[in-house]
């Protein structure tokens, strides 16, 4: 049972995410420690999105997430609940048993960054909050156990990142992937950019860049396409499919920070800096800036997807609705 105050935050993040999802089952549990060890989570099979509390800055009590106002004391953490609800809406797929693992794994890195560019397509205001919540995400994806940044991030936060070719492609798959998705910007993401380019060389990078089109493209639905373009980015990184998928932070013993450890740091610095001056410099959020907000979203967002779709004509069809288990970080 989740204590007073985090039991009646969690009512209230229950009610306020209907609207992020259109979906009416779903329960949101907020308190320290939730999250299985991220930020966040969506267990399908419970229909229930976790929230790790420590996210949260404010009192759990002097907090009202069903005021849209009251979102920007807190914007980081109500970002995890639009990337999960995006998972929640947009992640109707499995991982079949017997699924090659490296494969898989890449699968879900690439979904990451597919169901955010879903979620900014159906709700275009919703990119302020995937862009607050984009540093929790990532350093959480390139961290075990994850963990998350105090304040801004910085390279030391980061893990040691080694220059292999599997450590390059997921920065880029959960970085530039989502540049390319109108979430984060090219000139954010330009010194990782180079970096990874260093480590795949352009041909190795644009073929990665072109999975991410096609799964931006890729239905909810479709596990076989997604689990195809894991294969296929094996292949791009000469990764065998069938085994483990390398541990994204695994050291290379050097004791240093390498340089793609640094650019990631600095990517995510940029993006924390430009996100807390803007939620800073925000006024009152009144009925004339909502809808500011909402044509300037929809402007990026369509701008987002006229580039998306003009870099990946793929029909991916729909197969059928799968079942969904486990859980979707």
């Amino acid at each position: 049972m989740l204590p007073g105050a985090w039991l009646r935050l969690s009512a209230a993040f229950t009610d306020a995410v209907t609207d992020l999802t259109d979906r009416e089952d779903l329960t949101v549990k907020c308190a320290p420690g939730l999250g299985k060890g991220a930020p966040g989570c969506f267990v399908p099979a419970l229909a229930t999105i976790e929230l790790d509390g420590k996210h949260l800055g404010p009192h759990p009590t002097l907090c009202d997430p069903t005021l849209p106002a009251d979102r920007e004391r807190y914007p980081a953490l109500w970002g995890v609940l639009v990337h999960e609800a995006a998972h929640a809406t947009h992640t109707r797929w499995d991982v079949p048993n017997g699924a090659p693992a490296a494969a898989t794994d890449a699968a879900m890195t690439l979904e990451e960054s597919r169901i955010e560019a879903a979620q900014l397509r159906r709700r275009p205001a919703d990119r302020p909050w995937l862009r607050a919540a984009a540093t929790r995400l990532v350093l959480a994806d390139f961290t075990a156990p994850p963990a998350a940044p105090s304040g801004t991030a910085s390279a030391a936060g980061v893990p040691s990142a080694p220059m292999t070719p599997w450590n390059a492609a997921r920065a880029a798959a959960l970085l530039l992937a989502r540049a390319d998705a109108g979430i984060l910007t090219a000139a954010e993401t330009a010194t990782l950019r180079a970096t990874i380019l260093d480590v795949l060389g352009p041909t190795r990078l644009g073929a990665l860049a072109a999975l991410w089109h096609i799964a931006f493209a890729t239905a909810d639905t479709d596990a076989e396409t997604m689990l195809d373009l894991g294969r296929r980015w094996c292949r791009i990184v000469d990764a065998e499919p069938d085994r483990p998928a390398p541990a994204p932070g695994a050291s290379d013993g050097s004791g240093t920070s390498s340089p793609l450890a640094e650019a990631i740091g600095a990517t995510l610095t940029a993006v924390e800096a430009t996100t807390t001056a803007t939620t800073a410099a925000a006024p009152a959020s009144g009925k004339s800036e909502e809808r500011r907000r909402e044509r300037h979203a929809r402007t990026t967002a369509d701008e987002a997807a006229a580039r998306v779709f003009a870099a990946s004509r793929t029909d991916t069809g729909r197969r059928g609705k799968t079942a969904i288990t486990g859980t979707r970080p």
